[in-house]
């Protein structure tokens, strides 16, 4: 997740950071073990500029991940960038979101897939049903 490391820096060099290594190949689909991808800390850290880079350089795979939930640990049920943003009191961040596309629920299905991706225990218990 190199486009992260970028975050560190001072806005102007992240953002040509950022834009450097998606011309070398990241992507904003890149994730951490919990599927938390890196549009999802981008929304998370309420980074409306690099997220407009990654939609301007990036736009099929952002909008690949747009919608992708994170897998449940401690307690946690899952989010997608919408949930985080709105949980986190990101308010413009939730209306960008809205307006290229996010999804304002997330189904069980989708729930229950990314449930079992993450719980080894209720994965083999859902065979036997």
């Amino acid at each position: 997740m190199t486009i992260l490391l970028a975050m560190a820096l001072t806005t102007e060099k992240a953002k040509a950071v950022v834009k450097l290594l998606l011309d070398l190949g990241a992507t904003s689909s890149q994730a951490d073990m919990n599927h938390a991808s890196v549009l999802h800390y981008i929304v998370a850290q309420d980074n409306h500029e690099v997220l407009e880079l990654l939609l301007t350089n990036d736009q099929p795979v952002a909008r690949s991940v747009l919608n992708w939930m994170t897998t449940p640990h401690w307690g946690n049920q899952g989010d997608t960038p919408l949930t985080s943003a709105i949980s986190m009191g990101h308010e413009n961040m939730v209306s960008r979101l809205l307006s290229i596309g996010a999804k304002p629920e997330i189904s069980y299905d989708s729930w229950v897939k990314t449930y079992l991706d993450k719980n080894t225990w209720a994965k083999t218990q859902s065979k036997h049903s």
